[in-house]
Parts: structure tokens; sequence; C-alpha cells
């Protein structure tokens, strides 16, 4: 019988991510010339808002990634390095409330940028 393995949340998989999707999308508004904190009513709140995406992409890659078969390196670190360069090829920097809709192509994109 083969068992599909059970993955649980990473902290560290989960700070990677919000850190990474933080400084992306800082980046991108200031490129932009938008104001987060305007945009998402404080900059709390969108600080906030990176964790909930982040927590919420790793419970999602935890049902969909066979972290044993990962093409990147350690998990945490590829999403340190690449999940906002990955989240913003599909979604704009004001966006985070839409951001679970897009997680399959934000995985695919992740796997082709890691690989």
């Amino acid at each position: 019988m083969n068992t599909k393995p059970v993955y649980l949340p990473d902290d560290a998989a989960i700070f990677g991510a919000a850190t990474s999707l933080y400084l992306a999308l800082q980046k991108r508004a200031d490129e932009n010339g938008n104001n987060l904190s305007d945009a998402y009513g404080g900059g709390d709140e969108f600080q906030r808002q990176c964790m909930r995406v982040a927590r919420a992409f790793e419970l999602y890659a935890c049902q969909h990634v066979d972290f044993n078969n990962w093409p990147g390196g350690v998990w945490s670190y590829d999403l340190e390095d690449s999940f906002g360069d990955a989240y913003l090829d599909e979604l704009s920097e004001t966006e985070l409330e839409v951001a679970e809709t897009k997680f399959p192509e934000i995985l695919a994109g992740l796997k082709l940028i890691v690989s």
C-alpha cells in the first residue's frame, strides 16, 4: 500500500514566505508608486496580510507538495528566496486578499524558479 506522506506546517517556511512576500511587495509598490499602508489600512495590517497569506500557502503546500521530491533545496529557504517573486508573477502588490485563489499558479511558478 502506497500512502501519501502527511506534512505539518513549518514555522520557518511561514516566516520565509512572509518575509519574501513583504519585501517583494514593498519593492514593487515603490516601483509603482503605491502606498501599501494606504492600500491595507496601515502598515501593521499589511504585515498581518503577508503573514496570513504565508500561513495559508504553507497549509496549502502541506496538502499539495511532496517535500521528499521537491525540486529545489530546503523548502523554507526556497520560500524566503522566491515566494514573493512567484506571487508577483500572478497578482499585484495590492491583491493579498485574493491570494488563495492563485495558490496553484504560485506553486507552479515557485517550482520553475527553484528548479
